[in-house]
């Protein structure tokens, strides 16, 4: 039998370097952020002796409502995103190796989004289809300790792993967020072609603020009429756990299904006393919960060159009335099926 590491996915990108516990019951959880994943697999699959390894990449990524008909333009949930990634690794030892990944995304197509009082990230905002700029993704450092311990008998070997996250996008600066870490754990297990991976993780996010704050020089009048504090409290904290199978075809082909679960909650606790409002909330601030799936496949052309395509649909746990849990697999609730996505990539390494 044969161990492969598979480092789970850093639930920064599902709770947000700054995630806003606030809202809608459906609105889709964020992008996923770098993590030691990308680079510490460079690191581990390449053959030379030379520790040091870099890979680049481009990846093409739109959501189901591109190919559902709306009566105009107001109604369309489309997205179209082209995204530039590159992950640097070093091998430490045999065991260890650590890594730094970047990314740039450009939009294709103008994106629904719904902006908070001023811009922010709170929900609830009206709705507007921007074109949004190009920017950069946070900066994610990790180190990973691959295979430190194998659990007799059933033959399960045990990793770890320590993300870093730098803010870099606009998103995590106008949240106030400073600094994101995750330590993580991996159970894996292999026989013959096949593999699976059970891994948790916890983030710690630190922020200028426990709530979100307004940018004054930006936006002097919503400062003028109500300060610059929106009142909406920081996801802080959050836990998440992913199971991932995977089998291998061909030696070439590799394909993938996982599911993710966690939830965050906030820095602040709010009082309950004669002053509150009857529909305010009180008590600590948390999340309603998240999941996602992901079905993946990827196809080594070359010795350092692979294509991949993958679905991807993620969602609060709980549907927006209240009634039950979501579907993770696909987006069944809505008309249009837009937390549903597609991502054709490819990457080569160096």
């Amino acid at each position: 039998m044969k161990r492969t590491l598979q480092f789970v996915t850093c639930a920064l990108g599902v709770a947000g370097p700054a995630t806003v516990l606030a809202q809608t019951p459906d609105a889709a959880p964020a992008a996923p952020a770098a993590s030691t994943a990308g680079a510490s697999g460079i690191a581990s699959e390449a053959e030379e002796s030379y520790p040091v390894s870099a890979t680049f990449g481009v990846g093409y990524r739109l959501n189901h409502a591109n190919f559902v008909e709306t009566e105009g333009e107001a109604a369309n949930f489309g997205t179209q995103r082209l995204s530039f990634t590159a992950d640097a690794g070093y091998d430490i030892t045999d065991s260890i190796s650590a890594s730094v990944s970047f990314g740039v995304d450009k939009e294709l197509s103008n994106t629904f989004d719904r902006p908070g009082l001023g811009g922010g990230l709170a929900s609830g905002g009206g709705s507007t289809h921007v074109r949004r700029a190009t920017e950069l993704r946070d900066v994610g450092l990790g180190v990973a300790w691959s295979n430190f311990y194998s659990i007799p008998v059933v033959d399960i070997g045990l990793s770890a792993g320590l993300d870093g996250q730098l803010p870099a996008s606009k998103a995590s600066r106008s949240a106030g967020y400073l600094f994101g870490l995750t330590p993580s754990l991996t159970l894996d297990w292999s026989i013959g072609d096949f593999s699976s991976s059970l891994g948790f993780s916890y983030s710690r996010f630190f922020a200028e603020e426990a709530t979100q704050k307004v940018n004054c020089d930006r936006f002097p009048e919503q400062c003028r009429i109500s300060g610059n504090d929106l009142g909406v409290p920081l996801g802080l904290h959050d836990v998440s756990g992913e199971l991932k199978l995977g089998y291998k075809f061909f030696g070439k082909l590799n394909t993938s299904v996982s599911y993710s679960l966690g939830n965050s909650w906030g820095a602040v606790e709010f009082e309950d006393d004669v002053f509150t409002a009857d529909m305010a909330q009180t008590g600590l601030q948390a999340g309603t919960g998240y999941h996602s799936t992901r079905i993946a496949a990827s196809y080594k052309l070359f010795d350092k060159t692979s294509i991949g395509m993958s679905m991807a649909t993620s969602r609060a746990v709980y549907k927006a009335d209240g009634s039950g849990v979501t579907m993770p697999f696909f987006d069944m609730d809505s008309d249009l099926h837009h937390r549903t996505s597609y991502t054709v990539s490819i990457s080569q390494g160096l």
